[in-house]
């Protein structure tokens, strides 16, 4: 017979294991700016195809803090640029582009409230407003190094891009470095473009691409062939419908019509299943790694 003690032992035993089969995964949680180039995960979040795939999408403001998002262990893996993949890479040795999105043509942009030949012959300090832990500030430095703009004195303001975007028309020379969706507020109040990622001169590339650590590879591998097809089909859909996605996805865009959307999407180039020889060594030559970089899903619709 069994005693009292043995069956109640057994019994939180079985209690405990019961428990934990219940209890749900951890999900593989993503965090995403607001970029024309991430709108794909936005598409595929309000399409509710992530439901039931251990899969959340968290969207912030601007690159710094979806740096600082995995930075402080809040996110498994991350939108970014080449220049946050760098940063985060000194901390995270592992880190590695796992799903190529976007490269930039002309979707980051440098404005002014005065045009380059003004801004060469003023004497003045000039004002810049940018993130400065992000790769507006490679980009601001491409900008002056191409500009003929070394050598003159600048005054930095960090702030965010939506931040940015609600400056008023400046009375003193300013430099403002953002990116679509929220250089539209800024054109209405008179700051005009003075150069872009789609400027030969500049001689600067931006990559945008989902990285995480070689771990979160492993743990989460089902979740992100997951996302690698979800991905496929949000591009389909974009190419197929462009007016339809739009409508999905223009809550994200800071009331950007559908006319802008579209020319939001001809200031990048869609990278998700660019492989040829010489692309991929041009990302390496950036240091950015190839070699975990998911095969891209040819038949996801």
């Amino acid at each position: 017979m069994m005693t009292v003690a043995i069956r109640t032992i057994l019994l939180a035993v079985l209690f405990f294991v019961s428990a934990c089969s219940l209890t749900p995964p951890k999900p593989l949680r993503i965090s995403a700016n607001l970029w024309i180039g991430y709108t794909p995960l936005f598409y595929i979040k309000e399409r509710g195809w992530l439901e039931g795939k251990n899969i959340e999408l968290v969207n912030v403001v601007s690159l710094y803090e979806n740096m600082q998002m995995y930075a402080v262990g809040n996110a498994d893996a991350f939108t970014g640029t080449q220049y946050e993949y760098h940063v985060q890479r000194q901390t995270h040795p592992t880190l590695t582009p796992v799903l190529l999105l976007d490269r930039s043509r002309g979707g980051d942009i440098v404005m002014a409230n005065r045009d380059l030949p003004t801004l060469r012959k003023s004497d003045h300090p000039i004002d810049v407003w940018l993130e400065i832990d992000s790769v507006s500030q490679e980009l601001f430095r491409a900008f002056i190094r191409a500009k003929n703009l070394e050598g003159k004195t600048y005054r930095f303001h960090n702030l965010d891009p939506e931040s940015i975007s609600k400056l008023p028309l400046q009375k003193s020379p300013a430099i403002l470095v953002t990116y679509e969706p929220y250089d539209d507020p800024l054109r209405e109040r008179g700051y005009r473009e003075v150069a872009t990622t789609a400027d030969p001169a500049l001689d600067f590339q931006i990559i945008d691409a989902l990285y995480t650590d070689d771990e979160d590879l492993r743990h989460f591998h089902k979740e992100l062939a997951t996302l690698n097809r979800l991905i496929a089909r949000a591009l389909h859909d974009l190419r197929k419908d462009p007016k339809t996605y739009y409508h999905y996805v223009q809550h994200y865009l800071h009331g950007e019509d559908y006319p802008h959307f579209l020319e939001s999407l001809a200031t990048i180039e869609w990278i998700y299943a660019k492989r040829d020889k010489r692309f991929l060594e041009s990302l390496q030559n950036m240091g950015l790694p190839t070699d975990h970089l998911m095969v891209p899903v040819k038949d996801a619709f």
